[in-house]
C-alpha cells in the first residue's frame, strides 16, 4: 500500500482525466491518502482519503 500526504493547497479530482470533466472531490493540504489503484503510465487512477487511526473516509476513482 501506498500512503502520501496532499501537499498542494487543493487538488480537484475529476471523473475523467479532462479539464472539464465533472469533479468528483477534492483533497486537500495535509491529508492523508491511500493510493489503491494506478494506470500503466503510473498516473494515480484512484485513491481513498484516511483519517487520523485508520478510518476511511470515502473510496474516490480518479
Amino acid at each position: 500500500m501506498t500512503y502520501g500526504i496532499c501537499g498542494l493547497s487543493l487538488v480537484p479530482l475529476r471523473e475523467v482525466a479532462q479539464f472539464d470533466a465533472p469533479l468528483v472531490s477534492e483533497v486537500l493540504n495535509g491529508e492523508l491518502f491511500e493510493v489503491i489503484g494506478t494506470k500503466k503510465n503510473g498516473a494515480i487512477s484512484s485513491l481513498q482519503t484516511v483519517l487520523w487511526g485508520g478510518l476511511t473516509m470515502h473510496n474516490l476513482p480518479i
